[in-house]
């Protein structure tokens, strides 16, 4: 760590008191430190360790929505193959994800996740457009 600089300043002679005096009188002249700009940036924190950066995550709430245009889901995964290769003859990259559901595993066909619901709409109607059946979920 770097040391301020000191003003250093010439001692000053003690003066003698006077025998009478009821109190002591002070003579010493008030220095008052000046101010140092520093050259250098304060000391950051040290990184906290992994452990305690995903425990710190785990515990925040997603500040954003997000909104997954899901073409089709289905039980069969043949099924989900079928419709991303409808997907892919009309310019779009689906992506098949195995869901956990209360229906049970289900092959989602998703086609895009977006932070804006007006996106996804739009989305959603291309898609419809095309004869698809899409809906979407928030995450």
């Amino acid at each position: 760590m770097v040391q301020p600089v000191q003003k250093v300043v010439a001692p000053v002679a003690k003066t003698e008191r006077p025998a009478d005096a009821s109190k002591p009188e002070i003579s010493a002249p008030v220095v008052k430190p000046e101010a140092i700009a520093s050259k250098f940036k304060p000391a950051t924190k040290a990184p906290k360790p992994a452990a305690e950066k995903n425990a710190a995550t785990a515990k925040a709430p997603r500040t954003h929505k997000e909104y997954k245009v899901i073409a089709g889901s289905f039980s069969i995964k043949a099924n989900a193959d079928s419709l991303v290769s409808q997907l892919k003859e009309n310019n779009y990259e689906p992506m098949v994800v195995l869901a956990e559901t209360p229906k049970g595993q289900l092959y989602r066909v998703i086609v895009g996740s977006y932070r804006s619901l007006s996106v996804t709409k739009i989305k959603i109607s291309e898609l419809k457009e095309l004869g698809f059946q899409p809906f979407y979920i928030v995450e």
